[in-house]
């Protein structure tokens, strides 16, 4: 078993809070017909690779409660959306393979599964009481959302499949 790092869970905070603060400042820019990347998720499976399901259950509250917060939307939504990625996300924690965490293209399924789970859940409880198309949210916004936040997992694998080595986790 590992020993707590406080430095290191200082450095996640610090990282959380600036994808946060993306994801509410940075993110309304690039969306497209509601649909845009999930930044927090990111962090919460990179911390579900490599540090287990307790660890990136409790940073995607912590980064869903800092998202609702700053949105002012109806505080509790993302916060269980994103508990219940990084529950699920932690399923995948491997610790033969923790080394191997942001490098490989597991890392981009495990943010498309977790990012469909995210949408999906998000829609389905902030969503339900409007009268939309179920069918056309479920694709604008779940897949939609899922698939740009693919593309940044995407890009942050290539970044550390070129850098990893050189960055000590």
């Amino acid at each position: 078993m590992k020993s707590f790092n406080p430095g290191l869970h200082l450095k996640y905070i610090g990282v959380l809070v600036l994808l946060v603060l993306a994801q509410r400042f940075f993110v309304p820019f690039i969306t497209i017909r509601d649909a845009g990347p999930q930044l927090p998720i990111l962090l919460v499976v990179f911390i579900a690779l490599r540090h287990g399901q307790i660890q990136s259950t409790v940073y995607g509250f912590t980064a869903g409660l800092l998202t609702d917060i700053l949105t002012v939307d109806t505080i509790g939504i993302g916060a269980l959306a994103l508990t219940l990625a990084g529950f699920m996300a932690g399923y995948f924690f491997d610790p033969e393979r923790i080394d191997e965490a942001l490098r490989t293209g597991r890392y981009v399924a495990i943010v498309t599964i977790t990012a469909v789970l995210f949408n999906l859940l998000y829609i389905f409880t902030f969503f339900r009481t409007l009268n939309e198309n179920t069918a056309e949210l479920l694709l604008r916004i779940g897949m939609g959302g899922a698939v740009y936040s693919v593309v940044f997992s995407i890009i942050v694998v290539l970044i550390a499949s070129r850098t990893v080595s050189k960055i000590k986790v």
